[in-house]
């Protein structure tokens, strides 16, 4: 499998190298910083040697890329980034945005680190803007640059992107926010064009879910030629249960993105629909729709869902999934052997209860300050006071956990025979004990005064229901 990276990149990955300079009218004013966010996910989650998108007014006279990508520059038109008091290299600027990179060369001292950032034009100096930095912040570029919707992959022959992808196939994706690479890497160049490449190390590999079941990572590194942008060669499993494309790394999540997969014909007359206890979504009464902004830095998020279907006649094993942000069911359904074996995630006991010390620092947001420097809730413990009523309403819907698990989530497990009619149900009355499952998802303090949790359904690989809750969050730090 050839691991370098190729003579071009999709276009939607490329769009930071070019050769144009536009100018216009002089921006008149100091420059202003609105948000500061990872340019592949669109999340307030940046790291080391990420790409990072500036927003904001009067940030550059005119518009203009830089010619080559690489070395990168570290003035357009005038205009000079700085975080944390280095240069940042850029790759194109306007008068509302800034594309540029991370630099390696900061120094981390810990899980994460506030510092500032500031845009100098011929008008002035922006007052700094604070960001948290982690050591890494994994993300994948999308076909539309939203950091949602259609993964960018591409064939391993580098001439064509893929619309979808076959059990087993291999193909390449390109992410951001990996960390630091062995040998280290610049952040104004992009990695090297041979042996030895700029990889990850396998101490931090990441892991790449392709239809919601881990791929063979074949190569990690910065693509040649590429600054920030790290290269994927990935084989997919020869089962695929959802048409999702994820990464994680370090304990974090990537942006949910997708990709077609071709779906199974095992099941017949499928139904089924998904809704959200926690956030509320408003589809049942019993769980409040609640207005406020969620404060604080992991949030539980209870799920439910129903589904109904029969296996077809000489149907082989196929699985019924359901997912959330952080959380999943997965119903294997074993045909050949007339049985069924369920797995779903649920917050742990202590969580259950407000001791979320197994996830480690849970960060109250309404400490924070304007450096975005907060303070975490002692010993790890929301007081009971913190909780939202649906949020106790929805924990307690969820089974019990009957194995453990780890950062504060668990798992309910179960088994069993699949009826002789050949139709297997799960909703309220039937098999209710599999319809409710949760997970803890980490909740950046960035720019977003709105995010959304996308729930999905599937059935032998094919999209049965879905739905996109959205619940406010805090966003700046709270008076």
């Amino acid at each position: 499998m050839k691991k370098s990276a190729s003579r071009c990149l999709p276009l939607s990955v490329a769009f930071i190298c070019g050769s144009v300079v536009w100018l216009c009218p002089a921006a008149l004013g100091q420059p202003a910083i609105s948000a500061v966010v990872n340019s592949a996910s669109y999340e307030a989650e940046l790291a080391p040697g990420c790409w990072m998108t500036i927003f904001g007014v009067r940030l550059a006279p005119g518009v203009a890329t830089a010619p080559v990508p690489e070395p990168l520059p570290t003035s357009l038109l005038g205009v000079r980034v700085t975080l944390d008091g280095l240069p940042v290299p850029l790759a194109y600027v306007s008068d509302r945005q800034i594309n540029g990179v991370v630099p390696f060369e900061v120094q981390m001292s810990g899980a994460q680190k506030s510092v500032a950032v500031t845009v100098t034009t011929a008008e002035g100096t922006s007052s700094p803007h604070q960001v948290l930095l982690k050591a890494q912040a994994p993300a994948l570029f999308t076909r539309d640059q939203s950091g949602k919707g259609a993964v960018i992959a591409i064939a391993p022959s580098f001439d064509r992107l893929l619309d979808s992808v076959q059990p087993g196939e291999t193909m390449v994706l390109y992410a951001a926010g990996l960390g630091q690479t062995d040998p280290p890497a610049r952040s104004d160049s992009g990695g090297a064009r041979a042996e030895p490449y700029n990889r990850v190390p396998p101490s931090r590999m990441p892991a790449v879910l392709i239809g919601d079941r881990p791929a063979e990572v074949l190569f990690a590194g910065l693509a040649p030629g590429w600054p920030g942008i790290y290269q994927l060669n990935v084989r997919a499993q020869d089962r695929l249960d959802s048409d999702r494309v994820v990464l994680r790394s370090a304990g974090t999540q990537s942006n949910i993105t997708s990709i077609n997969v071709p779906p199974g014909q095992n099941a017949l007359n499928v139904a089924g629909s998904i809704a959200s206890l926690f956030p509320g979504d408003g589809s049942d009464p019993n769980f409040p729709t609640e207005s406020w902004p969620f404060d604080r830095s992991v949030m539980p998020q209870v799920v439910r869902f129903s589904v109904s279907l029969e296996v077809a006649s000489g149907a082989r094993p196929f699985s019924i999934l359901a997912t959330g942000e952080a959380g999943y069911a997965r119903i294997e359904i074993d045909p050949p052997n007339g049985t069924w074996q369920a797995e779903l995630t649920v917050p742990d006991a202590a969580v259950q209860k407000g001791d979320y010390s197994a996830v480690g620092f849970v960060y109250d947001y309404r400490s924070c300050n304007n450096a975005l420097v907060c303070f975490p809730f002692p010993a790890g413990v929301v007081p009971m006071s913190r909780l939202y009523r649906g949020e106790v309403l929805a924990r307690a819907a969820l089974p019990l956990p009957n194995r453990p698990g780890s950062g504060g989530l668990a798992f309910f497990t179960a088994s069993g025979a699949l009826p002789a009619t050949r139709r297997f149900v799960i909703d309220a009355t039937t098999n209710s004990s599999l319809s409710t499952f949760g997970g803890l998802a980490p909740i950046p303090l960035g720019y977003l005064d709105t995010r959304t949790l996308p729930l999905r359904l599937y059935v032998d690989g094919r999209l049965i229901a879905s739905k996109d809750v959205a619940y406010k969050v805090v966003t700046r730090p709270v008076p």
